[in-house]
């Protein structure tokens, strides 16, 4: 049986050979080789925990950034007094450390909270955690109407989206929410900021005109913030002029 503590400097990573020998009061003996390896000591770096309000992370959420050590690690979330703890709402916690399911409305439940990681050779490093909860994502929809072959005007978005954790993606698609967006010939979707660019093309039959279609635009951010809000597209006939007599 080996037990004690191994030592944090002194060794490198290389395999160490030892010679184990046995004898009984009889005489009789016998002996072993055996290689030991002492890896790097386990390092755990925790990025903050950023989530929104009210949201479901659609793939787990893994802060946790591991080197050295031995083998697999397990993490354990723990309280201030140590005990394994309950994910608070409807959050559920890993033993690899991902996190997933429903977000609390506040962070009040998680904080204090700790993250206990330990490696199959022995190493056990504890840390705090510092969890952000965002305010939940919340769309405002306006109903742009542009002049058929005119340029769009700079900043035109018609899906604002404010709440939610900052690395919010975007898209856009048909009124029925799955089929990629047919934006008229000309216009572009930002995926980045939501906004509409482009001029938009003429046709020459003025009767053809306003042409309203509804879109739908979806985002979702890294928190588990998701939502969709629709607006109309309306544009309107071309410019004229006339001659006056």
């Amino acid at each position: 049986v080996i037990r004690g503590t191994v030592p944090m400097a002194g060794f490198n990573p290389n395999m160490v050979t030892y010679t184990i020998k046995a004898f009984d009061e009889g005489g009789g003996g016998a002996s072993k080789k055996v290689g030991f390896k002492i890896n790097p000591p386990l390092n755990v770096e925790i990025e903050a925990i950023r989530l929104t309000a009210g949201g479901s992370p659609t793939s787990p959420i893994y802060p946790f950034k591991i080197s050295g050590g031995t083998g697999k690690t397990e993490i354990t979330f723990i309280d201030k007094n140590g005990v394994p703890a309950k994910a608070p709402g409807g959050l559920v916690f890993g033993r690899t450390g991902g996190i997933t399911g429903k977000v609390p409305q506040d962070a009040s439940e998680l904080q204090g909270m700790q993250a206990r990681v330990t490696d199959e050779g022995g190493g056990v490093v504890t840390k705090d955690i510092k969890w952000i909860v965002n305010p939940p994502m919340v769309a405002t929809a306006v109903n742009p109407e542009v002049t058929a072959g005119g340029a769009i005007p700079t900043g035109l978005i018609p899906v604002k989206i404010t709440g939610g954790t900052p690395d919010v993606k975007l898209a856009i698609y048909e009124r029925d929410g799955v089929s990629p967006a047919a934006l008229p010939e000309g216009v572009e979707f930002n995926e980045v900021n939501g906004s509409l660019a482009g001029k938009v093309k003429s046709f020459e039959q003025a009767n053809a005109y306003p042409i309203e279609k509804v879109y739908v635009v979806k985002a979702a951010d890294q928190g588990g913030g998701s939502l969709e809000s629709k607006f109309t597209l309306k544009i309107n006939k071309f410019l004229q002029l006339s001659e006056l007599n």
